[in-house]
């Protein structure tokens, strides 16, 4: 016998024959009336802003309104015609660390705690994500 069915001949050995029950939950969801100002307070809270557009060719104005300074910008939104860079260019993730701005893709974002999450299989790196000197997500309401 090897050691390996050894190990699981005594992990079954010592099954318990009638499984515990399961704990009594008491549990009452969090909710929002607004989940908008929820999560504005929230990312204001950690130094963000929240900032509610009508459309993503709304967004390019707005963001060169609050970044006008910025050159090297990388964008891989759809919609959002502010630079036609995407970031995936580079061969190493490191010059990214030269990127003033990057407008990056939000899949959904949770009022609780202003968490965004962020999926874009098109992006060749991610370190985009950390590299960048500021970073605006971009989330369908």
């Amino acid at each position: 016998m090897s050691a390996r069915d050894k190990i699981l001949e005594k992990v079954r050995s010592h099954k318990p024959t009638d499984p515990a029950p399961l704990p009594e939950v008491d549990f009452e969801p969090m909710s929002f009336d607004d989940l908008s100002k929820q999560l504005g307070t929230v990312i204001e809270a950690v130094g963000g802003e929240l900032v509610v557009l009508k459309d993503r060719e709304e967004a390019a104005s707005k963001i060169r309104e609050l970044y006008p300074e910025a050159k090297k910008i990388v964008c891989n939104v759809p919609g959002v015609d502010i630079s036609e860079d995407d970031g995936c260019n580079v061969a190493n993730p490191q010059e990214l660390a030269l990127v003033e701005l990057a407008v990056v893709q939000g899949e959904f974002a949770v009022a609780e705690n202003g968490a965004v999450w962020v999926k874009n299989p098109d992006n060749r790196h991610r370190a985009l994500y950390f590299l960048a000197e500021n970073i605006v997500l971009v989330v369908d309401k």
